[in-house]
């Protein structure tokens, strides 16, 4: 079916969801923008599919319609602290996660051909297989508030990493890691094992 023209302008489709996860008090939704790799989806049209994901959700879990800064640049809802929100774009990919109790980071890093991963490994002290889960994993702990980048890119730096498996990063964090494309991966970070364990059960 043709999309509707109004006005003569065509709408522009929304994220296609690839993993869309809610267990009552906390959800995780990953959408891709685009299929067309060729196509270079601007931050604009990235905030507008995130925007999108959350309208959904925010009746749901009745939460205020926008969100606040603060002065790190953390999202949070002034009104309902209580709730942690996390959001994450990359290329044509968009994240969104929430947690009903407390703070929650996420992550999503295209791999872009382009980046040398070799050069920023290096500079890092990380393995290059394993680049894109630690630097996931290293913003979406800054994201929830572990700790500052610099310290947690020397804890990442020995720690061997497994997609789909909850571990433990210490302090009472814990974190889960995904590629939902071969060229893509994320991670998210939480207090709570047991949620994000049911979120890992439900992985595609």
């Amino acid at each position: 079916m043709s999309p509707i023209v109004q006005n003569g302008i065509t709408p522009k489709p929304g994220p296609q969801k690839v993993i869309n996860i809610e267990l009552g008090r906390s959800c995780m939704v990953i959408a891709q923008i685009s299929h067309d790799l060729e196509r270079r989806i601007g931050k604009t049209r990235q905030r507008e599919a995130i925007f999108s994901l959350f309208a959904e959700l925010s009746e749901r879990y009745s939460l205020p319609s926008q969100w606040q800064k603060s002065p790190q640049g953390r999202p949070h809802f002034a009104l309902r602290p209580e709730v942690g929100i996390s959001l994450s774009h990359s290329a044509h990919w968009v994240a969104l996660a929430l947690d009903m109790t407390g703070p929650i980071g996420i992550d999503i890093e295209w791999h872009r051909p382009t980046r040398d991963i070799d050069a920023l490994s290096q500079a890092l002290s990380w393995p290059t297989t394993q680049f894109y889960l630690r630097w996931c994993l290293m913003e979406a702990a800054f994201k929830a508030g572990v700790g500052q980048p610099k310290t947690l890119q020397q804890q990442l730096a020995p720690m061997s990493l497994n997609c789909g498996i909850v571990a433990s990063l210490g302090a009472g964090w814990h974190y889960l890691l995904h590629q939902p494309d071969p060229n893509c991966s994320m991670a998210l970070v939480m207090r709570d094992p047991l949620i994000l364990q049911q979120l890992a059960n439900q992985l595609p």
